[in-house]
């Protein structure tokens, strides 16, 4: 993540920094798109593939956001997950739902 999207998201707290422009700077600067998934992978992933080709087949729009330091991520999101340590991390409507074993029986 670049020093500019850590300011902006260490300046200002979670009520007022609204979550288009949280994630805006999570991603790095790419704008998200509105879909009902948000999928966190992770390059070497089987688990973040299965969960993208699983929402794809059942024509699920989706947003994933490629995690390039998987720690900074981890701690990033500690609060939104619980703590949760793996990937991928799947969010359905701005909710942290878990990883690819908590979807794949959902459909």
């Amino acid at each position: 993540m670049s020093s500019q999207a850590t300011r902006l998201i260490t300046r200002y707290p979670d009520n007022i920094l609204s979550n288009y422009w949280r994630q805006f700077a999570l991603s790095g600067g790419h704008s998200p798109t509105p879909t009902d998934w948000t999928i966190y992978t992770l390059s070497s992933c089987p688990y973040c593939q299965k969960a993208k080709d699983l929402l794809a087949k059942h024509n699920q729009t989706f947003r994933e956001i490629p995690v390039h330091n998987k720690a900074e991520t981890i701690s990033e999101l500690a609060e939104k997950t619980g703590n949760y340590e793996y990937f991928p991390m799947i969010f359905h409507h701005g909710k942290f739902v878990g990883g690819y074993a908590d979807i794949k029986d959902s459909f």
